[in-house]
């Protein structure tokens, strides 16, 4: 086995890195769109996500799990609270829903929860989140991630009455239509991986040519003390 200049265990294969990416890409466009209610936000939070995964991916896919990115995706949304979306741009109202001003109205309700109430009702009722997944997504107990979904649910009915399924159906369905471009993201994700990798692998080689021309060093100059000493 080659050493490399972090460890003795050599980088996962580039494929595996590109399989758990373009996996987790849409999962990650998709909650974050949702959880910021802002194309340009969100987009922002998948980029930083999958750079961040990549360099944690390059060391062990095992350590970048699908629960990895959903956690640090809810985490990365939290920085971009003082941004709320407005009925222009809000991720959750598609255009055909535009000019459906009692949904609208509820989104907007929706974005006036306590940050965790509304992270569990969008990541429940749209992205089908059990307890467990949303426990962990969100940093919190199952017991407390519960408690947050239950309250936002009491809120959002006591607002909607008899219309809250219909709504909570129609954020369902906003949800899965913030799907990414395949043609798009799997290229980039792939170029990306490869240009990574290749910098990583060029970094390493140039890590061991110093330590080489180091080690050279200190030889010769062993060597000269060595001379000297023995004239």
């Amino acid at each position: 086995m080659i050493p490399t200049m972090t460890g003795t265990l050599p980088p996962p294969p580039r494929n595996a890195i590109e399989r758990l990416l373009t996996e987790e890409y849409p999962v990650v466009h998709r909650m974050a769109l949702a959880l910021t209610g802002r194309s340009d936000l969100g987009s922002s939070v998948t980029r930083m996500m999958m750079k961040r995964g990549l360099a944690l991916a390059s060391r062990s896919v095992h350590l970048a799990t699908p629960r990895w990115f959903e956690h640090h995706t809810v985490l990365a949304t939290r920085q971009t609270a003082l941004y709320q979306p407005d009925l222009h741009n809000e991720s959750l109202v598609s255009p055909d829903l535009a000019g459906d001003a009692p949904y609208t109205a509820f989104i907007r309700a929706i974005r006036g929860l306590h940050f965790q109430q509304r992270e569990a009702f969008i990541l429940h009722h749209g992205g089908q989140f059990d307890y467990r997944r949303l426990a962990t997504a969100m940093d919190c107990s199952t017991e407390a991630a519960a408690n947050h979904l239950r309250v936002a649910d009491q809120s959002m009915r006591q607002l909607a009455g008899g219309q809250f399924d219909a709504f909570v159906s129609q954020m369902k369905a906003a949800y899965e239509k913030l799907l990414p471009d395949a043609h798009l993201y799997l290229p980039a994700v792939q170029n990306r991986v490869r240009r990574y990798l290749r910098v990583r692998r060029l970094l390493r080689l140039v890590g061991w040519l110093i330590l080489l021309a180091l080690l050279a060093a200190a030889s010769f100059a062993g060597w000269w003390v060595y001379q000297r000493l023995d004239l």
